[in-house]
């Protein structure tokens, strides 16, 4: 599994580019939350596909683009949260204890995705 950093606007749109082609997982995290990094370490621990890639967002040093993801998809801002993206919408996603890898990894297989 690799973990990628979205740092700008730019990565957000590059990101709906590559959901053209295949769903992509972002996970919005908070470095100040205990639930946040629980849901994190959940994430890290589960024996995804080698080819799994997930996107991440610090909320607290990219508060700005957190906001613009919550506004582009109609998703209500929460840390932690996972948003599932397919063709530029979001297609599941789900916060806080919620976040169990095993169902993201059944709504990827679900998607059509490689996972």
């Amino acid at each position: 599994m690799e973990w990628l950093p979205l740092k700008a606007i730019e990565d957000w749109q590059h990101l709906l580019q590559m959901s053209e082609l295949s769903p992509v997982v972002v996970f919005k995290h908070s470095t100040r939350c205990s639930l946040s990094s629980l849901a994190r370490q959940r994430l890290v621990d589960y024996d995804w596909p080698v080819s799994t890639r997930i996107w991440w967002v610090d909320v607290i040093e990219q508060r700005e683009l957190s906001r613009h993801i919550a506004a582009e998809t109609q998703v209500h801002h929460e840390s932690p949260q996972v948003l599932l993206i397919e063709k530029g919408i979001c297609f599941w996603d789900e916060d806080h204890l919620d976040i169990q890898p095993e169902e993201i990894h059944a709504a990827l297989r679900t998607s059509g995705a490689s996972c």
